[in-house]
């Protein structure tokens, strides 16, 4: 079994007092002589797919409230068709072009890795917040591609895995001397424990939906207007503001009416809910094979199947086993998982696709109901490799296999 984390009880001494985050803000040595605002926007838009119509709209939305004198808003969009990639600076009812870069692949890692280098020498902030903008899949085949990951560019066929996100973050930690203070996902199905994980040692706060994002995406006018109302306010409150500002966008708002879900969640704490979760699994493997059926019937789910709220599955399964070792290892989960969502909203809009998200709470896990369905690229994950929950995942598929 591996156990290569700390003990959830050593982790729990060492955040215990933490109450908020605290980070140190040097200016990059080639911002000298630049004004440093509060904070820098980098939007990543790869739009280089059936999603162009949409990028270049929220490009749209977002000159209608622009940049001021404490916040940066800044995109870079490549377009389909063979329209070339574009970097502009966007100011009250007017997009600056920058820079024209021609062709541009957008699934390579190493070019969001360069935007936000080159956002922080032109545009620099005491905080910097990356959103990568395009398709995500959580955990799933897409055509071709089959590892769970975000920007897929069609015209070269590439995305950014998983694996990927966690390097590319490690650049952009090591270009700015310090943690990214936020990277957000208006992408579908990213807000995951397994994404989580990957960015955790370069990352504080990470923003993103476990359901899909309507092709809309997140609301760059009447979603962003409190942040620059409130450019000062501290990184917790800067993320609540954006995960409100988008569900409430598609509550008969800006964006209409649709099923949301966003939230944030502190990846400081990923230690502590992934040695919980280890924890659990020394106590449950093997363990309540017809209780944990029930729960995979019922938890709720996203519009993956095997893409399930963890909060949601830890409750069922305590309230629902006999085994009192299990109910407090699982109830043990969802105080570390409380310690790791910092807020979550959600959104019924009604769609037929997805009525009930109500037991949304702000973070999925990968669980499919049967071993057929076991995407085995799953174990190239490092929470995978790191942690035991594939183990538990695989252990309930052996019970199903003997009973047959």
């Amino acid at each position: 079994m591996k156990r290569s984390l700390l003990t959830f009880a050593s982790l729990l001494a060492l955040f215990s007092c933490a109450q908020g985050l605290v980070c140190a803000n040097p200016q990059l040595a080639s911002n000298e002589g630049k004004t440093e605002k509060e904070w820098t926007f980098l939007v990543f838009v790869n739009a280089d797919n059936d999603l162009d119509e949409y990028g270049w709209g929220d490009l749209v939305e977002a000159k209608k409230i622009g940049s001021t004198d404490k916040v940066n808003l800044v995109f870079q969009i490549d377009r389909s068709d063979g329209r070339p990639c574009r970097r502009f600076f966007i100011e009250k009812n007017h997009a600056e072009l920058i820079e024209n870069m021609g062709e541009v692949d957008m699934g390579d890692y190493n070019v969001l890795v360069d935007f936000l280098a080159w956002g922080a020498e032109n545009y620099p902030a005491k905080h910097y917040a990356l959103i990568v903008w395009n398709h995500g899949t959580g955990w799933f085949r897409r055509s071709n591609m089959s590892m769970l990951g975000v920007s897929y560019d069609d015209q070269s066929g590439n995305y950014i895995t998983t694996n990927q996100l966690s390097t590319a973050t490690s650049l952009i930690k090591d270009t700015l001397g310090r943690k990214l203070d936020i990277l957000a996902f208006d992408a579908c199905l990213m807000q995951m424990v397994e994404v989580a994980w990957a960015v955790k040692n370069n990352v504080e706060l990470m923003v993103g939906s476990e359901e899909v994002i309507p092709y809309d995406g997140f609301a760059y006018d009447t979603g962003f207007e409190a942040i620059l109302a409130n450019p000062e306010a501290n990184l917790r409150d800067i993320s609540r503001i954006l995960v409100e500002g988008y569900v409430e966008s598609y509550e008969d708002g800006s964006q209409g009416k649709e099923s949301t879900t966003l939230s944030w969640v502190d990846l400081g704490r990923m230690e502590l809910l992934a040695a919980a979760l280890d924890d659990f699994v020394e106590i449950a493997i093997g363990r309540d094979k017809e209780v944990v059926a029930s729960v995979l019937q019922d938890v709720q789910h996203y519009d993956l199947r095997s893409n399930r709220d963890l909060r949601h599955f830890m409750m069922l399964l305590a309230a629902r086993t006999s085994n009192s070792a299990i109910k407090l290892a699982a109830n043990t989960v969802i105080a570390a998982f409380d310690e790791f969502v910092g807020f979550s909203k959600w959104n019924d809009g009604g769609a037929s696709w997805h009525p009930d998200l109500a037991n949304s709470h702000g973070c999925a896990i990968y669980f499919p109901t049967r071993a057929s369905a076991f995407n085995d690229q799953y174990l190239d994950l490092d929470f995978a490799k790191d942690t035991q929950w594939d183990a538990y995942i695989r252990s309930y598929y052996e019970i199903q296999s003997r009973e047959l």
